[in-house]
């Protein structure tokens, strides 16, 4: 049965534990996507045109499914925090069950829309030929994506940040090694193309469902395979989809919002937009180390929250917004030196090393703000303001950068839209502070007028 294990202890100690393992985990992450941009990309420009395709209906999946087990590990390590683990069963069945259903329904749409979903994104002739080929087989394997994503939620809502990291990694390991197999047909395996990557993916995918769904029956006991009355069953599913959905619909709009920033680069020319695309892959890689905290942050506020603790959820959130910015003044002094050099790595191009170089260098200052935003993120959800929390990255990407972006790009071309960013980040941060320190001093007078009473 799931204890609360982040309710003793350094509260410092307790936030690195959790956060190490982590790093490990969203590493992995990376290192899957890009392994299958590389096999494929070996197989031609199409190939690689057709998987780029794919990827916005799987970020809106992906997104589904964190916002569902961003619901899910807010109220079960709050319930874990006070001892009710009747709820910790109930909401860890519920959450599943419906992860599943959605899984289901996705994939049974997204297959026979396959034609005019992509034709409609702008798909046709071979590229959209091989989009089919690929979707056919992930979308059977979809539940693999969704059910994994959740319970790995679930799974660090009780404490244990190194089992998610370990099941994330080995399926890591198992894409890399299957994609070259089954893409090119290698020894044994049959050549499938485009098709071996999607297999691949979904093999890998897979393992880490079984050992997740391992984890939560057989060692923590918080699966519950028997069923109350469905009106029980949807009164969960109010409470995690009331935090799961404004997050999973911020996750969705995110890329779009990009995608607008893009267009702006892009009326600066191709090498404007390489610089852009390569920034933005070395942003995902240098960050991690700030998403790390933001991720950990909730799993340890829900228990100490559920245990009464505020007093530790306080100094959690001081000790991770110090962090945060410590550790993207590190970040700015190692680009603003280096830069140059890392953009040189992907390109040798003297205009495209120039705009990632400028990129890193103008909004790097703000990415230590960003992670407070993430960090109050992460707490609000905890602590029930979803909106709230959904209100804080939006504020952040269209209330403040993209309309910013347009009007500063006018009078300073490219570092207006880059400098916007920062901008944005700083703004975003100190909204945030303002909002969360209300929150948490209010909860934390409740308590005390209930203790004094």
């Amino acid at each position: 049965m799931a204890k609360a294990k982040l309710t003793e202890g350094s509260v410092f100690g307790t936030i690195i534990r959790l956060a190490f393992p982590m790093l490990f985990g969203m590493f992995s992450i990376v290192m899957y996507n890009l392994a299958d941009t590389f096999f494929v990309g070996k197989l031609g420009k199409i190939e690689l045109a057709a998987i780029s395709f794919t990827f916005p209906v799987v970020s809106i999946l992906a997104s589904l499914a964190f916002g569902l087990g961003i619901g899910a590990s807010s109220l079960v390590s709050t319930a874990i925090g006070s001892g009710d683990n009747s709820t910790v069963k109930r909401l860890t069945s519920d959450v599943l069950l419906l992860a599943v259903i959605i899984a289901v329904i996705f994939s049974i749409a997204g297959y026979f829309t396959i034609v005019p979903l992509f034709t409609l994104l702008g798909a046709k002739g071979k590229v959209l030929e091989l989009v089919t080929q690929y979707m056919k087989i992930w979308y059977l394997g979809a539940g693999f994506v969704v059910i994994p994503m959740v319970g790995n939620n679930v799974i660090r809502a009780t404490g244990d940040t190194k089992s998610p990291a370990i099941i994330m990694s080995v399926s890591g390991i198992v894409n890399v090694i299957l994609d070259p197999l089954l893409i090119f047909g290698i020894s044994i395996f049959p050549e499938m193309g485009i098709r071996g990557a999607a297999l691949a993916t979904v093999i890998a995918r897979s393992t880490t469902c079984i050992v997740s769904l391992n984890i939560l029956i057989f060692r923590e006991k918080i699966l519950c395979l028997k069923y109350k009355s469905l009106s029980v069953i949807i009164e969960s599913w109010k409470k995690i989809l009331y935090i799961g959905v404004p997050e999973a619909f911020t996750r969705i709009v995110m890329p779009l919002a990009n995608g607008f920033i893009t267009r702006m680069v892009a009326g600066y020319g191709t090498a404007a937009v390489a610089g852009f695309g390569v920034a933005s892959r070395v942003e995902f890689f240098i960050l991690l180390p700030i998403f790390d905290v933001g991720s950990v942050i909730a799993p340890f506020t829900g228990q100490n929250l559920g245990a009464g603790k505020l007093d530790r959820v306080k100094k959690a959130i001081h000790f991770s917004w110090i962090y945060s910015i410590l550790c993207g003044i590190s970040i700015y002094l190692f680009l603003f030196l280096f830069s140059d050099k890392i953009a040189a790595i992907f390109n040798p191009s003297q205009e495209v090393v120039d705009s990632a170089s400028m990129y890193m260098r103008l909004v790097s200052p703000g990415y230590g703000f960003y992670g407070i935003v993430m960090v109050v993120a992460g707490v609000l959800n905890v602590f029930r303001r979803p909106l709230l929390a959904s209100f804080m990255n939006l504020l952040q990407m269209i209330i403040i950068y993209l309309p910013l972006a347009y009007i500063l790009s006018a009078y300073l071309g490219l570092k207006g839209i880059y400098l916007s960013r920062t901008f944005a980040f700083i703004v975003s941060s100190i909204v945030g502070i303002i909002f969360l320190t209300k929150v948490v001093n209010n909860a934390i007078s409740i308590r005390d007028k209930e203790f004094n009473s």
